[in-house]
């Protein structure tokens, strides 16, 4: 029999637990039924949660990727800025890709991260969708968010040069070699996702936690809205301006590391476009910072610009020294962005990624250099060698 101290130890126990878990079904109502009762932060926790949780459900683990997209996915993605189907048209027994909406003609692949996949947009309005209408012929869209240059690289061997592509654009992003050095430590799962923020495969638990409390998203959400500077945006909105990337240049031997596995990849790609005749066109994606840069310039810390550069610097002097082709979108999207008479956003006001008028914009520009390039044939789409 318990002794007085004793129950009353467990009785304060019981009644702060009892107190919490109120707390947390109060939370959770209030959350389900008037999420704008609470702060803008929170609320925002909650619209990355749920979103990332959903993307979460769609993948799987792959012991040379990491992780992999599963095959026969179509799932649609609500949020409050915007609604959009994630669907795997191109589907492999064990794994699989957005591709095409249509079985046109293979002249093309494209590998990259989310801004390659057409993360936030329905699949008419990705960029490889787009530029592939504007060839009549096909670029197989074989992006996959989270990836880095030595996945793009796995991906291209694997699934990529067997559909016989004469041309394959690979697409470098910003934080590229931050998660190219997380790569490194993909011997160790828990380290790999820790260390690049990664998407990982949903647990039982966390899957039921995911589809019945709104807290969880908030939780899964929290860490994503921290590194982020509100700015006025050329329509007079506020854009929020993700400034991660580029502090992490501040840590060297990450990055110098990371530059290494990521040169080493797109050499290999090299390497294997080359052994099947196929050319090679490394394109440079603007981070939203990048390209809204006129609106932090004045505030920003000393070095930052050049930080945020850095790596298209490197990219380029790699190209150089290699005969590599490469196209630089930065310029361009930095002027859009600029002409603010337009009033026309080119990524979404919260999140990080192209809207659809920037998968337009990055459509347009790709197709014109090849054109300009000689690499296609403005009327036809055929490849200047095959005509």
């Amino acid at each position: 029999v318990m002794n007085y101290p004793a129950r009353k130890r467990l009785f304060r126990i019981t009644a702060i637990a009892g107190g919490i878990l109120v707390a947390a079904l109060v939370l959770e109502a209030l959350l389900w039924m008037a999420p704008e009762l609470f702060p803008s932060q929170v609320q925002q926790a909650l619209q990355v949660g749920r979103v990332r949780t959903a993307v979460d459900s769609t993948i799987a683990d792959d012991p040379e990727l990491v992780v992999k997209m599963r095959p026969n996915i179509d799932l649609l993605i609500e949020h409050p800025e915007r609604t959009w189907r994630m669907k795997t048209f191109l589907n492999y027994p064990e794994v699989g890709f957005r591709g095409n909406l249509t079985r046109l003609p293979v002249i093309g692949v494209a590998v990259g991260d989310s801004f390659t996949f057409g993360h936030s947009v329905n699949i008419e309005q990705t960029w490889t969708e787009l530029l592939s209408g504007m060839l009549e012929k096909e670029i197989i869209n074989l992006g996959v968010g989270g990836y880095a240059p030595p996945q793009y690289t796995r991906v291209l061997a694997g699934w990529g040069m067997p559909l016989n592509p004469k041309l394959v654009l690979y697409a470098i992003f910003q934080n590229d070699l931050d998660d190219s050095y997380c790569f490194t430590q993909s011997r160790d799962r828990d380290a790999y996702f820790a260390c690049a923020r990664q998407r990982r495969p949903p647990t039982a638990i966390e899957r039921l936690f995911a589809s019945h409390f709104s807290l969880y998203h908030v939780f899964v959400g929290m860490p994503f809205t921290h590194d982020r500077q509100e700015r006025a945006g050329a329509t007079g909105g506020k854009l929020s301006l993700p400034l991660r990337d580029a502090l992490n240049w501040n840590d060297s031997e990450r990055m110098l590391k990371g530059w290494q596995v990521a040169q080493e990849a797109i050499l290999e790609a090299k390497r294997l476009t080359d052994q099947h005749h196929a050319r090679l066109i490394i394109l440079l994606i603007p981070s939203k910072t990048q390209t809204y840069w006129h609106l932090l310039e004045e505030q920003a810390p000393p070095g930052l610009e050049r930080q945020l550069n850095s790596m298209n610097d490197l990219v380029k002097q790699l190209c150089a020294e290699h005969g590599i082709q490469y196209l630089d979108l930065t310029p361009l999207f930095r002027r859009q962005a600029q002409q603010a008479a337009t009033g026309q956003l080119l990524y979404f006001r919260r999140d990080a990624h192209w809207n659809a008028e920037g998968h337009r914009l990055a459509a347009q520009t790709i197709y014109d250099y090849l054109v300009k390039n000689r690499l296609l044939d403005p009327v036809d789409g055929k490849p200047k060698e095959q005509r």
